[in-house]
């Protein structure tokens, strides 16, 4: 919780002191919206990323040079930004490329949205310390309805669906910021393991061996302090 402040790093220090190889950041639930797409979900404070004692707890991983992780939606972003800009030195994953809206309030507006989405993501992308992972588009969230589905898509159809949303990330970013992310099990309402790494390969077929290694495993060996393995095939 890092609402806890300053006091949150005593948690991160017992974590770390447990699985010193296996410990590398948190993941706090800060995605919120006022059109409710959450509920029944948990729904916290909408400006939770701005509070001081939430910044004090976020420095506290910066200091121990631990990674945050933040899942949040499109209109959250600019919060996001605001947060990478005050902790320079803290290293940011944005999951979910930032999570666009399509479901509810946002049902039928995606156009608008893409474009508010690319929007904010370009200011997010001016921050260094900031990467973003490739993935997570397929929950109800966003509104595709495949879990309404009598059949799962295949590859093409969610490159179909996702690929505007890749790219202009990969765009923004670059592959140097770039990892591919499963989101797995949340994923499987919507299509199989296989059928969603297809995808992925598909969208960045045009992309050189060297970018495709980055974005497939080398930006998280770095930014998760991974050690060196086997190629990811």
């Amino acid at each position: 919780d890092l609402a806890l402040g300053r006091r949150a790093g005593e948690v991160m220090n017992i974590h770390a002191a447990r699985a010193p190889e296996r410990y590398r950041g948190v993941r706090p639930l800060v995605a919120a919206d006022p059109h409710g797409v959450l509920d029944p979900w948990p729904n916290p404070p909408f400006d939770l990323m701005e509070q001081a004692a939430f910044r004090e707890g976020a420095r506290a991983l910066s200091d121990r040079g631990l990674v945050l992780d933040l899942w949040v939606f499109h209109h959250q972003l600019d919060q996001v930004t605001a947060l990478a800009r005050v902790l320079p030195d803290l290293v940011i994953v944005l999951d979910h490329i930032g999570t666009p809206l399509g479901m509810g309030y946002y049902e039928g507006r995606r156009a608008a949205v893409f474009a508010a989405w690319r929007a904010s993501l370009a200011k997010l992308a001016d921050c260094p310390n900031v990467v973003v992972k490739l993935g997570g588009l397929n929950m109800h969230f966003n509104g595709f309805g495949w879990n309404d589905r009598s059949s799962p898509p295949t590859s093409d159809e969610l490159v179909s669906a996702n690929r505007d949303y890749y790219l202009a990330a990969i765009e923004l970013f670059g592959p140097h910021r770039c990892l591919f992310e499963s989101n797995f099990p949340m994923d499987k309402r919507a299509c199989s393991y296989e059928v969603l790494w297809n995808a992925h390969k598909k969208m960045v077929r045009d992309f050189s061996a060297a970018e495709k290694a980055l974005m497939f495993e080398g930006v998280a060996r770095r930014v998760y302090g991974l050690g060196a393995g086997s190629s990811v095939p």
